[in-house]
């Protein structure tokens, strides 16, 4: 998906958001990509209607809360 619009991290967390303009008809798409400990943990989007406002402009503050739930394998 090549560089990221934005980074955002905490502790083992890592958010990256990607932006697509002119997706729809007055709309931007984003992606947020989520890793933990480097790796895809999930993946969600959502999409601003702002007017006359850029991809860049509209990327919103990762909320942690959001993560995904991350599963730890106890293996014997």
């Amino acid at each position: 998906m090549g560089t990221p619009d934005d980074r955002q991290f905490k502790g083992d967390n890592e958010a990256w958001q990607y932006c697509q303009t002119g997706a729809g008809f007055g709309y931007h798409d984003y992606r947020v990509i989520w890793f933990y400990k480097g790796k895809v943990a999930g993946i969600n989007s959502y999409k601003s209607t702002r007017p006359a406002s850029s991809c860049v402009s509209d990327i919103k503050q990762i909320n942690w809360e959001d993560a995904p739930d991350v599963s730890l394998e106890i293996r014997n």
